[in-house]
């Protein structure tokens, strides 16, 4: 098992030796591989350690300068379990959501948050995760419940692409 600080290395140097195109090949699909990341890290027994290192492992594979993972509590609610990279401590640690937007959240696959569609799906969850976790896109974590979680990501460190079309590299 690697440290938080080793962790944190690992995921840099992966992020800094992969190219940068403006035509991403195909490959295994982003989103499957952190869902399976996930399923994976949930029989962990450390539940803090666990949302650190999905957190820390997705934004090392993708370049993203923050992260966060929010976990369902019920009642339209999602927790904050980690967040990783951001200048200041996030005002708060819960997002509030409808039911459609639950809905809309556990089969939309990922998604951009600077687009109007969002907005209007998550309504005030949008501003809060572009406000509060440096966030440009998001994916929510789906199981057999329903929604378990989102995951969300910043812009990428090194310069190169578009932010707003990076959801692509999730399919």
């Amino acid at each position: 098992m690697f440290s938080i600080e080793r962790l944190e290395q690992h995921g840099e140097s992966l992020a800094l030796a992969q190219r940068i195109t403006a035509s991403p090949g195909r490959g295994r699909p982003l989103a499957r591989r952190l869902r399976d990341n996930h399923r994976v890290l949930l029989g962990a027994h450390r539940a803090p350690d666990v949302a650190a290192r999905l957190v820390r492992a997705g934004m090392g594979a993708l370049g993203a300068r923050s992260g966060a993972l929010f976990l369902a509590e019920g009642r339209g609610r999602l927790r904050l379990a980690h967040a990783a990279g951001l200048g200041a401590p996030p005002m708060r640690e819960t997002l509030t959501l409808d039911r459609d937007a639950i809905e809309w959240l556990a089969w939309s696959g990922p998604f951009p948050l600077a687009v109007s569609t969002t907005a209007r799906r998550i309504g005030a969850a949008r501003d809060q995760l572009r406000d509060e976790f440096d966030a440009v896109w998001a994916v929510g974590l789906v199981g057999a419940q329903g929604l378990l979680g989102l995951v969300a990501f910043g812009p990428r460190r090194i310069d190169g692409g578009d932010d707003h079309e990076r959801p692509v590299l999730l399919e």
